[in-house]
């Protein structure tokens, strides 16, 4: 139902870490979480979008407040939602516990096939020996301490996050808007062409086709997929500039 923590420790560890910024980090991420639910019900059973969100929304409240309200009891447990089910109910706890181990295990299993596969991709054949060293190292890492395991991991994948995206808004504002820019003066040449190409009073030459074609052998589309791009727009601009009627087939 969503993306989130999987544990209030995770939470907590989370606010420790990055404080005020976390917080509002936590912030959008609640707003994905509840997309996310909603999302979810509405594929799979056709309800409204609105109705994963307010059920989202329900399940937290009932259970940070079950938190809040024990916690006294849960306050030093590595998982104080499932340390709060099984003061509820042991028989429960036991459900939880598995429910928990099945979640994470099928977390880590996407994680450790995304990851093994991308290690592996220089050489392919070597992807069953990555895998294999992959879980091995994931195996040795789930030994140490859960809370342990937190502290260190947690700061570390954030200021990655922030580096990526450092990477990522650097790299956009030097080299990728370049490009874009390049694609949008292409693209307007290739319109002005092909309005050029459209008019029957002028004189369509060689030298306008070659230079038509070499744009759009230029341009990061090929040339049908420009086609649906451009097309009608083409015909309207030139119906309403020169009177031109062309019909949508041609």
């Amino acid at each position: 139902m969503g993306v989130g923590f999987a544990s209030g420790e995770e939470m907590l560890q989370y606010y420790v870490s990055y404080g005020w910024w976390g917080i509002a980090g936590a912030a959008v991420n609640l707003l994905v979480m509840l997309a996310g639910a909603g999302s979810h019900l509405n594929q799979q059973f056709g309800l409204p979008l609105w109705t994963g969100s307010a059920i989202r929304v329900v399940l937290v409240l009932l259970m940070t407040d079950a938190l809040l309200l024990s916690i006294q009891d849960v306050y030093d447990a590595d998982l104080p939602t499932l340390a709060l089910i099984d003061k509820i109910n042991p028989v429960l706890g036991v459900i939880a516990s598995a429910g928990t181990y099945l979640m994470i295990f099928g977390t880590s299993l996407g994680v450790v096939f995304s990851l093994g596969k991308g290690l592996a991709a220089p050489r392919p054949s070597w992807g069953r020996l990555v895998f294999i060293a992959v879980t091995l190292v994931e195996f040795g890492l789930s030994l140490l301490p859960f809370t342990e395991l937190v502290n260190k991991v947690f700061p570390v994948i954030g200021w990655l996050g922030v580096l990526f995206v450092a990477v990522l808004l650097i790299t956009w504002l030097v080299i990728a808007r370049t490009g874009i820019a390049e694609e949008g003066l292409r693209r307007d040449r290739i319109h002005a062409l092909l309005l050029y190409r459209l008019d029957p009073i002028r004189r369509w030459t060689p030298r306008h086709a070659n230079a038509l074609i070499q744009a759009v052998d230029e341009s990061n589309l090929r040339a049908m997929q420009l086609g649906d791009v451009m097309s009608a727009d083409l015909y309207q601009e030139a119906e309403r500039t020169s009177g031109i009627s062309v019909p949508p087939e041609e």
